[in-house]
């Protein structure tokens, strides 16, 4: 929506985007990183979620 001006919050984002954000953050990681974030993997869905990286992004909304 072109309509939203900054500061974003986390309900501008869609569902999807953050989705693909997540997917993205993880393969961006270093393999340090990213063993950290297996933690938080659940890979028996459909869709693949990190709930670790997700409260992370949720964490950084919340705060601006």
């Amino acid at each position: 929506n072109s309509g939203i001006e900054p500061p974003y919050s986390h309900a501008h984002v869609t569902e999807t985007a953050i989705h693909r954000e997540i997917i993205r953050i993880y393969q961006l990681a270093r393999r340090e990183t990213q063993a950290v974030y297996d933690l938080g993997r659940d890979i028996e869905r459909v869709e693949e979620e990190n709930w670790v990286i997700r409260w992370m992004l949720w964490h950084v909304f919340r705060y601006r």
